[in-house]
């Protein structure tokens, strides 16, 4: 019996990290929550699960939108049940804040920069 719950346990944690993954394209949010993001340099390495290299893991409830280039990136987050997007780029060192209110959808950041958040405050 031990055996067998060993076996059970060991099958369920194999499987547990399985997920399906798709790209992530420039200016788009998640559609879903709570996923993990990969990355590589390119996008086979990103995508395949033995070169690909975790980038972060989100929270349930919390989207993710992006905007990237051959030179940059701009990225933000929003739980769902929060009125507060939070965003950052590669060429900021602050983290920006937007009240966005809870019924408001993220967006994804308009350039892969930090003039996306002009008009966020800088935290």
């Amino acid at each position: 019996m031990k055996r067998i719950l060993a076996i059970t346990a060991s099958l369920s944690l194999a499987f547990a990290g399985t997920a399906m993954a798709a790209a992530l394209t420039s200016g788009s949010v998640t559609t879903t929550d709570g996923l993990q993001i990969f990355g590589g340099i390119s996008s086979s390495d990103a995508a395949s699960t033995t070169t690909s290299t975790m980038i972060g893991k989100l929270s349930k409830g919390v989207k993710f939108g992006v905007n990237y280039s051959n030179t940059g990136y701009a990225a933000d987050t929003k739980h769902n049940s929060g009125n507060t997007a939070y965003g950052t780029s590669n060429d900021a060192t602050a983290i920006y804040k937007s009240e966005i209110g809870l019924a408001t959808a993220l967006t994804a950041p308009s350039s892969p920069d930090v003039s996306s958040f002009n008009s966020w405050t800088a935290m």
